[in-house]
């Protein structure tokens, strides 16, 4: 089984985000949006299933972006004039 600590995982997110930071303006602060390391010992390693939910990466990072676009492009349906 693959165990990780929170702040292993925090940082390889930080990376992604730099990654991916000048295709997306709030990735950033999106991705803070999404993550929660509430609870948890930032040095205590955890199993990698329980994290992932907790902490976006990669393909999560990447669904977020495409939400965040799909947002901005998103025309507002049966509004009356």
């Amino acid at each position: 089984m693959l165990k990780f600590t929170p702040r292993e995982l925090l940082a390889k997110q930080a990376e992604q985000i730099a990654w991916y930071a000048p295709r997306c303006a709030n990735l950033a602060a999106l991705v803070a949006a999404a993550t929660d390391v509430s609870g948890l010992d930032m040095d205590r390693a955890y199993p990698a299933s329980d994290l992932h939910t907790r902490i976006p990466r990669g393909g999560s990072i990447e669904y977020i972006m495409e939400r965040a676009a799909l947002d901005a492009t998103a025309q507002p349906v049966g509004v009356a004039s």
